[in-house]
């Protein structure tokens, strides 16, 4: 059976967050999104070292300016994730379906975590880098429980 590897995104126009690994993280960090090109590069970089069987990410739910601008950085990852697929004969597994206060309440025990209680909570200051670990932190309880 092939080892299980998950990333999970935060996406944001301004900074996305991700974290890595197999059961616990291994690696996690943020980097802008201001350029789209440089944005799907480093989408493409992730996937590339890391070789992920399952893509974690949440869409906004409020906030039609955010909604917008969040919309394009996640067709870049999937326009990624597809050449990915291609590349190496894949299909990754993409669970974008992500709600954050359900998230919130499986991880941290409340739905109306802050996102300083979040950054808090994984010794983080970015909060773009928390909220990636949370969602991955919540991909595992799920892929755990299925």
């Amino acid at each position: 059976m092939p080892k299980l590897v998950v990333i999970s995104f935060d996406i944001s126009r301004k900074c996305t967050g991700y974290a890595v690994g197999q059961g616990e993280v291994e690696a996690s960090g943020s980097f802008s999104c201001k350029s789209l090109v440089e944005a799907k590069i480093r989408f493409k970089m992730l996937l590339d070292l890391w070789r992920p069987n399952c893509v974690f990410y949440a869409k906004p739910t409020r906030y039609y300016a955010a909604i917008r601008a969040q919309s394009k950085v996640e067709g870049v990852l999937e326009l990624a994730i597809e050449e990915y697929n291609s590349m190496f004969n894949k299909k990754l597994k993409v669970i974008n379906n992500l709600v954050d206060s359900q998230c919130k309440k499986q991880v941290l025990g409340s739905g109306k975590a802050t996102k300083e209680d979040i950054k808090k909570h994984y010794g983080k200051e970015s909060e773009d880098q928390a909220d990636a670990l949370m969602f991955f932190d919540y991909a595992i309880k799920m892929l755990q429980e299925s």
